[in-house]
């Protein structure tokens, strides 16, 4: 999975934005809500593993 980030933008492969709308309409959610709840909750554990270490 290819992923770019920008301050205003995230760009994915075809193939993960297939697999995003997928989740999306299993969910009742829009792809942007999804991104922003996976990275929030990255972001999360990140810092669970960092407070552990």
């Amino acid at each position: 999975m290819k992923l770019s980030i920008t301050p205003t933008s995230i760009r994915f492969t075809q193939d993960t934005l297939d697999r995003l709308q997928v989740i999306a309409e299993r969910e009742d959610r829009s792809i942007p809500y999804l991104v922003r709840k996976a990275v929030l909750e990255f972001l999360d554990r990140i810092e669970q593993d960092q407070e552990r270490a």
